[in-house]
């Protein structure tokens, strides 16, 4: 793939260059789970004379592998569109500021950073319901406003949720994945019993939907084991439950 070929290109000249400290991919390619379609995320550790030169040269870096049709950086982060398509991220960071996100390392030769993919955890199950119910109620809000194109936005993101606690609770030993990626892994008939919740996505009833996701959000957290449950504010998320389930169908 192209991907490789740039990824390549980049890295070597960041190292004999630029002499970072150590580099590694996120995202997809973080996860392994990249595609033909996959965009770049790099993550380089470096000092921060160093982060500021590469920030000035970054034409002259990226060019290195393909023509650039767009290219800007914010902080400590490049953005760059080469014609052929690709999509290549490279962000500076020093060794103190290296994040906790899957990583696949590649190149490490001094030891700075800290392997792999992390296992999924209890409190990254608890968060997630927390998020739900903080959506929850900006979904309501939402609703007694009457902004149906936000609405449409805020259940969504709840059914996004309801999937990723789904497949979480089903598989504990796994790794914290993005939605899209959960989706893929999903087996057809659960896609299909999903699906059926995403019918009801419409301008029109997305509150009977938003009504059947916090439903199913409550019945799987009464199937969560003991050590996750320890960390849930359950009042929290019935008081957004009983929010939702309070909305008369003619406030739709």
């Amino acid at each position: 793939m192209i991907q490789y070929d740039a990824i390549n290109t980049i890295l070597e000249v960041l190292i004999t260059e630029y002499a970072i400290d150590a580099c590694y991919l996120k995202g997809d390619f973080g996860e392994k789970d990249e595609d033909e379609y996959t965009k770049v995320e790099m993550t380089c550790l470096t000092s921060d004379s160093i982060k500021q030169t590469i920030l000035k040269s970054k034409e002259n870096i990226f060019e290195k592998y393909n023509a650039i049709l767009f290219i800007e950086h914010k902080n400590n982060k490049i953005e760059c569109v080469y014609e052929n398509g690709l999509i290549l991220v490279l962000q500076l960071l020093t060794k103190d500021e290296q994040d906790s996100d899957n990583k696949l390392i590649i190149y490490n030769p001094k030891n700075l950073v800290s392997e792999g993919l992390k296992k999924l955890k209890a409190d990254d199950i608890t968060e997630l319901i927390h998020r739900f119910s903080f959506i929850a109620l900006d979904y309501y809000a939402a609703l007694m406003r009457e902004n149906s194109l936000n609405c449409l936005y805020l259940v969504q993101k709840m059914m996004n949720q309801y999937i990723t606690l789904y497949y979480y609770l089903s598989h504990l030993e796994s790794f914290p994945l993005k939605i899209n990626k959960i989706w893929n892994i999903l087996k057809d008939e659960q896609k299909k019993v999903f699906l059926e919740i995403f019918k009801w996505i419409t301008v029109d009833k997305h509150l009977i939907a938003a009504k059947i996701i916090v439903d199913k959000m409550y019945q799987l957290i009464g199937h969560l084991p003991l050590m996750v449950a320890n960390y849930l504010n359950l009042d929290f998320f019935l008081f957004a439950k009983n929010k939702i389930s309070s909305i008369s169908e003619e406030k739709a």
